[in-house]
């Protein structure tokens, strides 16, 4: 026989055993507890974690679990979180982690998330998003007529991206922004107010993961006009003359599906003085 024929032979072995090691493994949905959004916060000194979790036990009142725990790190909040769930935790299924504001600004988040990017298991296509407010707030939110959490949550992202009032930042993009020093890194803004959760629009951090400013919904939009990348709908109301009785003011408003940019480079000028005598 040729050495390529051996080879062949080698790697069919090798593809037959990965696969037979991966059935191995294999855990029932009834026996898994599948993270679904993911929350880190800071009250004092102290960091807390949040999960919000489906329930598949036909026989559970409530379909959806949340746990709050306060710890180190995501890998220890894992421990705890498999102590009080009917399931081994995984986050192979994460679409959302929420950060609290006052987290952001006073740490650099980024080494927090370091066992999500680690983990070949976990879903890198998850939404990052800022809490204005605490977390627990949103985790704990639940209304007879909304949807669970996660789809709830899921949807306002999407609605609030096809029309530009949200700046979509997943996993990947956030520590692409951080890494890459020629690019503000920014998360989408999202706040408990009554009885429901509101999109307020977008977060900017500095390279050091830090909340610097925040974006209303149309700075939010017009930023995206300024991006190449981005596509869907820009709606921009201009107010052209403002008076004591609102119903008077004077609006412009327009909605476009299409922006063309022209960007045109200028000269930085230094002038510099010499004081006289």
């Amino acid at each position: 026989m040729t050495k390529k024929y051996h080879i062949q032979i080698f790697m069919w072995i090798s593809l037959f055993s990965l696969l037979m090691s991966g059935c191995s493994q294999r855990i029932n949905i009834e026996n898994s507890t599948f993270n679904l959004t993911l929350g880190l916060d800071k009250k004092g000194n102290d960091l807390y974690y949040y999960s919000v979790s489906p329930v598949f036990n036909k026989d559970a009142s409530k379909k959806v679990e949340a746990h709050e725990v306060r710890a180190s790190s995501i890998r220890n909040a894992r421990n705890f979180f498999d102590a009080s769930s009917i399931g081994l935790l995984t986050t192979a299924k994460l679409q959302q982690v929420l950060i609290g504001k006052e987290l952001l600004e006073s740490h650099d988040v980024f080494p927090l998330l370091d066992v999500l990017y680690r983990d070949v298991t976990s879903a890198s296509n998850a939404n990052v998003l800022m809490v204005d407010g605490p977390v627990k707030d949103v985790i704990m939110f639940g209304a007879k007529d909304k949807p669970r959490l996660p789809i709830y949550l899921g949807q306002l992202i999407d609605t609030t991206a096809v029309r530009n009032l949200i700046s979509r930042s997943t996993l990947l993009d956030f520590q692409w922004t951080v890494m890459e020093k020629t690019i503000t890194p920014y998360i989408g803004i999202v706040s408990k107010e009554k009885n429901q959760l509101n999109i307020k629009g977008t977060a900017l951090l500095n390279q050091q993961g830090k909340v610097v400013t925040t974006l209303s919904l149309q700075e939010t939009t017009i930023m995206h006009m300024l991006q190449r990348f981005h596509r869907g709908l820009f709606s921009l109301s201009l107010s052209l003359k403002e008076t004591k009785n609102k119903a008077d003011n004077k609006i412009i408003s327009a909605t476009f599906e299409r922006v063309t940019r022209k960007v045109q480079l200028v000269k930085r000028i230094i002038i510099s003085t010499t004081p006289s005598n």
